[in-house]
């Protein structure tokens, strides 16, 4: 997503290579990541994308990434997952619309399937 906003040398450089270095230094020397750290796996991935969501809760995900896959006039009418009891496009439209500008729905289309059969395999073990 940073990439798409500026596709440039000095913004891979200074968005990702320099905090990722920071870290890894940290963690060499105090053990811990200086941030905290998300889970591995499928659980990281949902906080991640809850995170970017602004939820605090990871279940929302793939309701949010359902809606974020739909053209805005009709997702603004569903109630939106965060438990506010309003409609998306009373709530958490903002946010929603900025991510799907950014990344367009087509990705989120994917990433709610992916999320989606990461579910599916939970449920069979």
């Amino acid at each position: 997503m940073i990439l798409t906003l500026s596709p440039t040398l000095l913004t891979v450089i200074e968005k990702l290579v320099i905090p990722y270095l920071f870290g890894f230094s940290f963690r060499t020397r105090h053990g811990s990541m200086p941030y905290g750290e998300l889970a591995h796996g499928p659980k990281g991935i949902r906080q991640y994308i809850a995170t970017l969501y602004g939820s605090r809760c990871a279940a929302d995900v793939k309701e949010f990434l359902r809606l974020t896959s739909l053209r805005r006039r009709h997702a603004n009418k569903w109630p939106c997952p965060c438990g506010s009891g309003r409609r998306l496009g009373r709530c958490h439209h903002h946010t929603v619309n900025g991510l799907r500008d950014c990344l367009g729905r087509a990705w989120f289309r994917e990433e709610y399937a992916r999320v989606a059969e990461f579910e599916e395999g939970r449920k069979h073990h």
